[in-house]
């Protein structure tokens, strides 16, 4: 998620979400995202005919919503968006506080229709004992996880196990691959999905949309030669 301002552009997450947390903006800025991604997936759907699904991230303060439930529900309902076509990304800190929580909450998510994600997996101190406890779909591999990958072979061995061990629980796993080179080590690894600057960069809703009506393909592009 990264907002567009009128005159600098651009302005990614990190920069802005500090601040509407402890402004105590962070639900209404953050139901707002939602209810316009959903705005957008529900055009995208009819008019482009897209069946790919859209990544939402929620914040811890989201996350611990007393209505959380109710406001997600009635936002599908208003847009009539199918949850299937939406996956929540939490970050591992945020489940990790209260593990009984996070697992009445996901159930119940999951119970609606959506996916959960772990996001930025690895960057916390925590045992993976809870990889078994907490039933989210879906695991995040952390950029630096992956930044050092080609040359490193410490680094290639611990994330190609963390693939390995992911798809052993049946999860999908989504990691960032900034080069062409880490990209094609990653699908060898049968990491299923990536995202990243070789992909694309951010994009608005619009140029979004003329990539899917383009059936702009998202596989691995082939490698630049000079």
């Amino acid at each position: 998620m990264c907002w567009e301002h009128p005159e600098q552009g651009l302005i990614a997450p990190f920069e802005f979400i500090t601040v509407a947390e402890n402004s105590g903006q962070i639900h209404a800025l953050g139901f707002q995202v939602f209810e316009n991604a959903l705005k957008d997936l529900s055009v995208w759907q009819t008019e482009l005919d897209f069946k790919g699904k859209v990544a939402i991230n929620l914040s811890a303060k989201q996350f611990n919503h007393s209505e959380l439930l109710d406001i997600i529900q009635g936002l599908f309902n208003k847009h009539q968006v199918e949850p299937n076509s939406v996956e929540l990304e939490v970050t591992e800190s945020v489940l990790l506080k209260e593990v009984d929580h996070a697992i009445t909450i996901i159930k119940k998510l999951k119970m609606m229709g959506l996916t959960v994600a772990i996001d930025d997996i690895g960057t916390g101190y925590s045992s993976l004992s809870y990889l078994r406890k907490i039933p989210f779909d879906t695991l995040k591999l952390d950029k630096s996880f992956i930044d050092d990958i080609a040359i490193a072979a410490k680094s290639r061995i611990l994330v190609e196990s963390i693939v390995q061990l992911a798809l052993g629980l049946e999860l999908d796993v989504v990691a960032e691959g900034e080069t062409h080179e880490q990209a094609v080590l990653l699908q060898e690894m049968q990491c299923g999905q990536c995202q990243g600057y070789l992909f694309s960069k951010p994009v608005n809703k619009i140029k979004f949309a003329e990539m899917i009506s383009q059936s702009k393909s998202f596989l691995v592009p082939e490698a630049q030669t000079n």
